[in-house]
C-alpha cells in the first residue's frame, strides 16, 4: 500500500485555528481573590520636614509599625479608618 503524500499545512491557517480553539478552552490560571476596591492597600511616599518626623517619633509607639501609628492618628483626626485595619499585620495571631 502506497503512502499518501502529506499535505502542506498553511501556517496562517494553523495559527488562526489554534487561536480560535484556544480562546474556547477553559482558563487554567487561578482566579485572583476579589478585594473590595476601597480596602486594598496603596503605597505612596510621604515626605515631611525633618522637624516633623522628629516630633512624630515622640508620639508614636515604637513597638508598632509607623503605618499603624499613622492610621490611629488619622482616625483621631476624623478620617474614616476601619477598626479591622488597625492591626499590626506583622504579628501572628
Amino acid at each position: 500500500m502506497a503512502k499518501k503524500p502529506m499535505k502542506k499545512i498553511d501556517g496562517d491557517a494553523l495559527k488562526g485555528a489554534l487561536k480560535e480553539e484556544g480562546d474556547n478552552m477553559p482558563n487554567l490560571q487561578p482566579k485572583k481573590a476579589a478585594q473590595k476596591d476601597d480596602r486594598t492597600d496603596m503605597s505612596k511616599t510621604v515626605q515631611f520636614p525633618k522637624y516633623v518626623w522628629q516630633q512624630l517619633k515622640g508620639f508614636y509607639d515604637e513597638d508598632e509599625p509607623l503605618r499603624l501609628n499613622m492610621l490611629h492618628a488619622f482616625k483621631e483626626a476624623g478620617i474614616t479608618v476601619h477598626d479591622e485595619d488597625l492591626v499590626n499585620r506583622r504579628k501572628k495571631n
